[in-house]
């Protein structure tokens, strides 16, 4: 019988995901922790962990804000600030209203997120989970996209006009 971790493995393998398998930290109470990291259309880093004893996995995505969003923010009067962030945590509520999103350390002061999500293990398919993990990856895109919208892009290495983009 295949284990819950091999079928994530495999699915998101399949699903052209880097596939890495990590050691819990010996203070934690887990079993496993699996990171998946998304090649297209961003790059994410999506860890799936297995909680002892439980029959539930716990899907998340933590995201660090690029030092010049973060300047950004914090050039804004702190009612605005809180406006916005609140404004963005509700956008990616509504894409996942099963989620928890989090803002550390405040929602004045706006430094990372994080996203969760549980599947439970009993009604685990290949659909459910890479819908769940194609989520965060939404997530992420979403969050870049509201933050490059409101203090501009992220600035990118320039390719070489003679560079292929890989789309046919």
């Amino acid at each position: 019988m295949t284990s819950v971790k091999d079928k994530i493995v495999s699915w998101a393998s399949q699903e052209d995901y880097e596939v890495h398998l990590e050691s819990p930290p010996q203070n934690l109470p887990l079993e496993w922790i699996v990171r998946l990291t998304s090649k297209v259309p961003i790059s994410a880093n999506v860890v799936v962990q297995k909680p002892k004893d439980k029959d539930f996995l716990v899907i998340s995505m933590g995201v660090m804000l690029s030092k010049d969003h973060y300047e950004g923010l914090s050039k804004m009067k702190e009612g605005e600030r809180a406006e916005l962030v609140y404004s963005i945590v509700r956008d990616l509520s509504c894409l996942c209203p099963d989620c928890t999103i989090i803002v550390q350390p405040s929602i004045t002061d706006f430094q990372r997120l994080l996203a969760t999500k549980t599947l439970y293990i009993e009604d685990l398919t290949r659909e459910g989970f890479m819908s769940t993990v194609k989520l965060m990856v939404n997530i992420l895109a979403l969050l870049s996209l509201r933050l490059s919208t409101r203090f501009g892009p992220m600035p990118r290495t320039q390719r070489k006009p003679d560079e292929s983009l890989g789309f046919i």
